[in-house]
């Protein structure tokens, strides 16, 4: 058998090159709206909303807020979405969603020990 690049092997090499950018771009998409787009609704309510007596803890709050989205995100990827893997593939969902959880761990992590130095 001949397994040149030439013929039909050429369109079936940039096909397979073409679906490996679409994969790249679908799944780089994929962490831009879990990590910036999700968190924004809730950090933007608590900005506007949140009471005087907290103005100190403003920031730990938002940021606590931030972990908290991304857990939720986390878990709801956990649930293995049908259009989510034909949009980037279950190993993709389940990287994502172990990196996710990893940074809300740290993340809360993080602020605990900003509040509570001492402890």
């Amino acid at each position: 058998m001949d397994y040149s690049l030439t013929g039909n092997n050429t369109s079936l090499t940039s096909r397979r090159d073409q679906l490996r950018e679409t994969h790249a771009l679908c799944s780089g998409l994929v962490w831009a709206i879990i990590l910036f787009v999700l968190p924004l609704p809730l950090i933007q309510t608590l900005a506007n909303g949140l009471p005087a007596i907290y103005n100190q803890e403003a920031l730990a709050i938002q940021v606590g807020s931030i972990a908290y989205v991304w857990f939720l995100a986390s878990i709801y990827l956990s649930t293995r979405p049908k259009w989510l893997d034909r949009l980037i593939g279950l190993p993709s969902i389940y990287f994502i969603h172990g990196m996710l959880s990893i940074f809300a761990i740290g993340l809360a992590t993080c602020i605990k020990a900003a509040r509570n130095p001492q402890a």
